[in-house]
């Protein structure tokens, strides 16, 4: 509804803002109305997943791109095929010229990866930009005084402590690392997901989805320790992120696998105890 009326009018920015806000606020809180400050800013949600963003459009900027065709229909008829493509090509790089354009991101072919479970990549993503409510940054905000790890309860929490530092975080790629059986690097994922390190391009994705849920799962483990002062052991964590790839790829995938593939992905599947 909003493309067609955007495509036809000039509609005012405060409108425009509007819609924004109300997307936004469904994007963070899951209604129309504001209920909480959002983690990341409305201006990175709209830029492409390769420049770190979630590839959401501003509304404002794409009126304005969709407005810009009638410049080419003045021009000459509009069913001409140069007109169509001129449309096709420039109303989409019109709108792209109106919003701020930033470097690609390393991480977005681990973050967009087909196996990752949506709601592992979307905590990835706010992950990647530092804007997880950890206690370092709550405390930076003036939202509490306590900033001591909520799992280990040994160092300050900050995104690199509980995701990288943390002993409860370690002992989590630990276990994952001898599920896939292979060795990365949990601070360097990025690295390691791109050169490969010798598997198939099949594990080599499993493994960037299992990393990837890695990550939701110790931020869910960390907020379930904050809530209900319980520490989820890092086995059945482990368990719950392959079960849920393997499932995911089970359902996606309609091509014939290679023995050494199947077979690493069915003793990735057995069970930690």
């Amino acid at each position: 509804m909003h493309s067609y009326c955007a495509s036809i009018f000039l509609i005012p920015t405060g409108i425009m803002k509007k819609v924004d806000s109300i997307c936004r606020n469904f994007l963070w809180g899951g209604k129309d109305a504001y209920l909480r400050s959002p983690n990341v800013s409305w201006g990175t949600c709209c830029s492409p997943m390769e420049e770190g963003g979630l590839g959401l459009q501003n509304a404002s900027h794409w009126n304005k791109a969709l407005i810009g065709k009638y410049t080419s229909w003045l021009a000459t008829k509009k069913d001409h095929v140069w007109v169509k493509w001129v449309n096709h090509v420039y109303k989409k790089a019109g709108y792209h010229w109106l919003r701020t354009q930033t470097v690609k991101v390393p991480w977005r072919f681990l973050c967009w990866n087909n196996l990752n479970v949506p709601k592992h990549s979307f905590i990835f993503w706010v992950s990647q930009h530092y804007k997880l409510l950890t206690l370092d940054r709550m405390a930076r905000m003036g939202l509490g005084s306590i900033t001591t790890c909520f799992i280990c309860g040994l160092e300050d929490e900050s995104h690199a402590h509980l995701f990288y530092n943390c002993v409860y975080s370690k002992k989590c790629v630990g276990l994952l690392q001898d599920k896939l059986q292979m060795i990365f690097p949990a601070d360097n994922m990025v690295k390691w997901y791109s050169l490969g390190r010798g598997r198939s391009g099949l594990q080599r994705i499993f493994t960037g989805a299992c990393f990837v849920g890695l990550t939701y799962a110790i931020w869910n483990a960390r907020n379930h320790a904050r809530l209900y002062s319980h520490i989820i052991a890092p086995w059945v964590l482990v368990n719950h992120i392959c079960k849920d790839i393997k499932l995911r790829f089970e359902l996606r995938n309609k091509s014939p696998l290679k023995q050494y593939d199947k077979d690493w992905i069915d003793n990735m599947s057995k069970a930690l105890i």
